[in-house]
């Protein structure tokens, strides 16, 4: 089982704040669903990307900055900015105009990411009884806050069914 615990004290942004569109991701239908809402956010914003970047890399697409940018509906520059901040941190290999690389830090952090969107979409859509859209707005929504040992329960709840 393990613990699923994110660096929760160390968030990916020290200092900035950036403003985004909220999205999530639909797995079942491999798509975005645009929440109409934008909110000040930190960590969250970092696990986006690298869980973005991670789907990307899954599917071996050869993608650059203005790919995430399309994909996220958000300008090139606040992708190229979040993008050069990621990689200070280690977590991402990136220079402009050229392919982008999660190092193994980054990769264990959008592993995570996506972990909890699996596990919370489950739980939202089994054990709650929401619709497949409410359940993923809602898993990234909590994605980024729910505690280590909440997400352990759930997580052993969702597996036993």
């Amino acid at each position: 089982k393990g613990n699923f615990c994110l660096d929760i004290g160390k968030p990916c942004f020290d200092k900035y704040i950036f403003i985004v569109q909220f999205l999530c991701f639909d797995m079942q239908n491999e798509r975005f669903i645009k929440l109409n809402e934008s909110y000040s956010k930190n960590l969250s914003s970092s696990e986006d990307y690298l869980e973005l970047i991670y789907r990307f890399t899954l599917q071996n697409k050869d993608f650059k900055a203005v790919d995430i940018a399309r994909e996220m509906n958000i300008s090139r520059a606040s992708v190229s900015e979040a993008l050069k901040k990621l990689s200070e941190k280690g977590y991402l290999q990136y220079e402009k105009y050229k392919k982008i690389k999660l190092t193994e830090k980054g990769i264990s952090v959008a592993k995570e990411v996506l972990l909890k969107h699996t596990v919370l979409c489950s739980f939202f859509k089994d054990f709650l009884n929401l619709s497949d859209e409410e359940s993923i707005i809602n898993a990234c929504r909590i994605e980024h806050v729910i505690t280590p040992s909440a997400f352990f329960k759930i997580k052993n709840l969702v597996e036993s069914l």
